[in-house]
Order: C-alpha cells, then structure tokens, then sequence
C-alpha cells in the first residue's frame, strides 16, 4: 500500500515504525526506497511520533526530531535518541480524552494498557530483551480508564494488552477491584494473558470474581527442546500440568486457553501431536494455534533463522514455512490436525 501511494502521491511523507522495521532501520530504508522516515526506537514510539509531528507542523528541519532515521537529499541521516520515557499522564489517555469515540450504538472490543515490557526474553518474541525492564503507568490513570470503559454500556469485551498481569499482584488487587465498582462490569468479558508461574489460590480467586474473566496461558509447546530453545524460564509441562490441576482444584468450572504454535525449532510432527495429547488432557476451553510463526528482527529466532536452517519467506513479515525437522508436508498435516481441534473445542466444547 505505502509503495503504491508514492506512485501516485510522489511528496507523500511515509513514516515506519515497530519491531519489523526498527531493529535495523538503515536496511530497510535501503530496500524500501518510498520509506522516508523509519523510528529506531522500538520501545516509546508514541514519544518519537509526538516528536515528528511537531517538527513536521512547525516546519522545522527533521534532524530536531527524535529517534528516527530518514533522507536528506538522497543521504541516511540519524536524528538524536529519545532522552526521556514515556510519558502516561492522563492528556495522553485515549479512553480519558476521549480520543477513541464509544459513543456508537454497537459492540466494541477496546485494549487497555496498564504496564510495557516483559522480564523474560523467549526467542520468538520482542517484548523483553531490551526493553524487558518493566514500566507501569500510573495507577491513577489505569484506574480513570477503568472508569471510562467499563462504565460504557457499548463495551462488550476488554483486552489488557500486558505481558502478565500478575508481574505485581498489589496492582492486579487494586485493579480487579476497581472493575468491580463499575456498572456494567458484569455484561463485559475480561481476558488477560496471565504466566502460570504466577498463579496461586488467592490469584484465581480474585480474577473469577469478574463474571466474564478468562485465563489465557502461553504453553507454546510440551517439548522440552523447544521449549529451552525458546527460553530456559518457561515453565516444563510437567509444571504446567499441577499448576491447570491446582486452578481445577480451586476453581471446578475453570475456563482456559492454551497459546501453542507449529514448527518451532526442535519440534516435529509426533512430538507435536504428543503436544496436542497433552493440551487435551488438561480439557481446556480453546486452543489458539500460531502459525505461520513470524520471525520477528530482533528477536533470537531471527537471528539465528539460517544458522538452525529455518525454511521462510524472504519478504515481511518473514513468516516460518518449515523446518530441518518439520518439513512442509508436515506442517500442512499439523496445520489440518489442530483445526479440527480448534473448531470442535470451540464449537462442542
């Protein structure tokens, strides 16, 4: 889309950002000739728009900006790293604002943010790594937000968007409890992505206090190969399975999902179905089944994509195709498997 608008809209500014572009900017701006400005900070990109918005509306030259990398008659230029964080005050809120209108007589789905960044650093992902120190925003302004969403009758399901809720389980108290003094927090539907590390008899009560709450876990794979390759914290099935056993235990009518994904290094087709077995055995509620997997810049997966001998698409978003171990006639194979599994859980649970 962005190359064809430059055809036709030849002083159109197309500016880039996020984890496909950021990690090495000067390569894609070299490859991408219609990108004229790419953000080299994957962490604060609102803060480097912020910053070239007003350099664009103040006709000042784009070396003021920060954080990007963009062209000066035909030449890579870099402007100056951003020197401060994020700032999440409540002028910035969507939802506090009003920037984002529910006003419309239908079903919205709406994301709330409440804290960025991630402790671990599993291969396949950018959300830890360098940005893996985590930033809360204020509680004052999560807890407004709150007010603003579930007390909107047009709301019918939330998703914080957090890489785990439970990072400070003081903040998930104050927050669940906050939900619940809202009006309308009984006909919206709550998901967040919780670690099972985490979990305890107190956590799984306080969340099943939401009428609409659900639990989603990221298993990703049962074999520990794989399972290492992406990160030596994930927890092994055998911890997976007493921590579902214990929620089962506390909570009998348990809802949950499993994240898995097909033709992680390491995998193959049985030990995949092996995974699948077990993620049955534990009856959960869904499955939600990644692939292709994208192999993101930055991340351990792509760095080392030719060295493991990953088989993937040359253009963005590099989506995996096989594996030495997981050649394609068996990804189609896992692909069809883990369908009919998604579609007879989800429709005859």
């Amino acid at each position: 889309c962005a190359e064809d608008l430059k055809k036709q809209f030849p002083h159109l500014l197309i500016i880039a950002g996020g984890p496909m572009v950021s990690y090495n900017p000067i390569d894609e701006m070299n490859k991408f000739q219609f990108l004229d400005i790419i953000s080299y900070d994957n962490i604060r990109g609102e803060e480097v728009f912020s910053s070239f918005i007003n350099c664009l509306v103040g006709g000042k030259d784009f070396s003021e900006a920060k954080g990007i990398i963009y062209r000066n008659n035909g030449q890579l230029m870099t402007s100056p790293p951003l020197s401060h964080a994020v700032v999440h005050s409540h002028d910035t809120s969507p939802y506090i604002m009003g920037d984002v209108d529910l006003t419309e007589k239908r079903g919205y789905y709406v994301q709330i943010e409440t804290s960025r960044g991630c402790p671990y650093t599993c291969g396949n992902c950018v959300w830890g790594g360098d940005s893996s120190k985590m930033n809360y925003l204020p509680m004052e302004r999560v807890l407004k937000e709150i007010e603003a969403i579930y007390n909107n009758e047009n709301v019918k399901h939330v998703l914080f968007v957090d890489s785990n809720m439970l990072s400070m389980k003081k903040r998930l108290k104050e927050i669940v409890g906050h939900i619940r003094k809202q009006k309308y927090y009984k006909n919206i539907s709550t998901r967040m992505h919780l670690n099972i590390d985490y979990i305890d008899e107190e956590v799984a009560n306080l969340l099943v206090s939401l009428p609409g709450f659900s639990f989603d876990f990221g298993l990703q794979t049962a074999n520990l190969d794989s399972l290492r390759y992406i990160s030596p914290k994930r927890p092994d099935s055998e911890k997976f399975e007493k921590k579902i056993k214990l929620l089962q235990t506390w909570i009998p009518n348990l809802k949950f999902g499993i994240d898995l994904m097909i033709g992680l290094p390491c995998d193959k087709l049985q030990s995949f179905k092996e995974t699948l077995d077990f993620c049955l055995s534990l009856k959960p509620h869904r499955f939600f089944m990644a692939y292709p997997i994208c192999l993101l810049p930055g991340t351990k997966f792509f760095k080392e994509k030719d060295k493991i001998g990953l088989i993937y698409s040359k253009e963005p978003p590099y989506a995996l195709i096989a594996t030495p171990d997981f050649p394609l006639e068996d990804i189609f194979e896992a692909v069809k498997i883990s369908t009919w599994i998604q579609i007879l859980t989800y429709y005859y649970p």
